[in-house]
């Protein structure tokens, strides 16, 4: 994760003159059809509302690309209410 961190603030150190922002959006647990390593979709895994629906992480994107001006959110992370509470 900090590689990819630290690229898209490298794009956007070499294109922020041209205008153009970089918006790292980390979503957590997604309910998508993509699977797990033992076969089951993560929309199996989790019943509605226990994790984040992909229009969340669509949401996400069009706010950031949304954003005008000199300033530029760099990131956006997006987890299940309680995803701490497990720790």
């Amino acid at each position: 994760k900090w590689f990819i961190r630290g690229f898209a603030y490298s794009v956007e150190g070499s294109l922020g003159e041209d205008a153009i922002a970089v918006t790292l959006i980390n979503p957590g647990n997604v309910r998508t059809e993509f699977g797990s390593s033992g076969g089951e979709t993560n929309r199996e895994r989790f019943d509605e509302g226990e994790a984040i629906e992909p229009e969340r992480v669509a949401e996400a994107v069009l706010f950031a690309a949304k954003q005008g001006g000199v300033g530029t959110i760099q990131e956006i992370d997006l987890h299940d209410r309680d995803a701490l509470s497990h720790f």
